[in-house]
């Protein structure tokens, strides 16, 4: 719908330029070109202006902070819409009185005459080049007032502002999955070592025990001791080498 709309006013600027370009060809009295092109911008201008205004005047209306700059700004452009509006259109009302006055002199010697009809069609021309330059601004005022959308805007904003740091999020979150993994790791590695530390202090202390054994065995040995080496010993009965009661051999 903006898209048709701006289509329109581009070609009601357009309707603009050659129906102005009369009125300001008496006015300017420059080349056609020269004209052209003066009307063109002129009618260019024109639309931009009321598009301008429409767009300040839907943030005077949307934000009351705005309503007291952007609204002033927007009265300002359409004045001075409305007054190019009135001149051209009275240049071009006032055309033919303008050729008539160019004109010193008509056929034989006479001065020339304006006839009714060429007043009238004149006048038919300003009414409606007049209609077509408020058509023209109106719907360029609407078209933008209505295109202006400041929460969407924000919200676009947003959005990129987004993309531009979702690179980096991505990034962030695959060295945090990375920290995560590693801290994985070290955990079990802590816990590793805890049971590895108790196996180790279980190994000891029975190798702690062992030597111990072996000791007490090493000290029966040496002082032949029954009650440590039981059966063991020679004078044990049930030992082989016991000899009744006798001394050890």
């Amino acid at each position: 719908m903006i898209v048709g709309v701006s289509a329109v006013v581009v070609l009601g600027a357009v309707m603009d330029a050659h129906v102005m370009q009369p009125a300001l060809a008496h006015v300017l009295r420059g080349n056609g070109s020269d004209v052209a092109f003066v009307c063109y911008v002129t009618g260019v201008f024109a639309a931009l202006m009321m598009a301008r205004a429409g767009w300040l005047l839907r943030g005077a209306v949307g934000d009351s902070r705005l309503r007291g700059r952007e609204g002033g700004m927007a009265a300002a452009i359409v004045t001075v819409w409305v007054v190019m509006a009135a001149l051209i259109a009275a240049a071009r009302w006032h055309a033919v009185s303008a050729v008539a006055a160019s004109s010193s002199t008509g056929y034989d010697g006479g001065a020339s005459t304006t006839t009714s009809g060429q007043v009238e069609s004149a006048h038919l021309a300003a009414i409606v080049f007049l209609g077509i330059y408020v058509a023209t601004g109106v719907l360029a005022l609407v078209d933008f007032y209505t295109a202006r959308n400041d929460i969407f805007q924000v919200k676009v904003n947003a959005y990129k502002r987004l993309a531009k740091a979702r690179p980096a999020l991505h990034e962030e979150e695959a060295l945090l999955h990375r920290l995560a993994i590693n801290l994985a790791i070290a955990t079990h590695a802590f816990e590793a070592i805890t049971g590895e530390s108790a196996l180790v202090k279980a190994n000891q202390r029975a190798l702690v025990e062992r030597l111990k054994q072996h000791a007490v065995l090493r000290l029966a040995t040496a002082t032949r001791s029954d009650a440590v080496l039981g059966v063991a010993s020679t004078r044990h009965p049930l030992n082989p080498a016991h000899q009744g009661g006798g001394e050890e051999g």
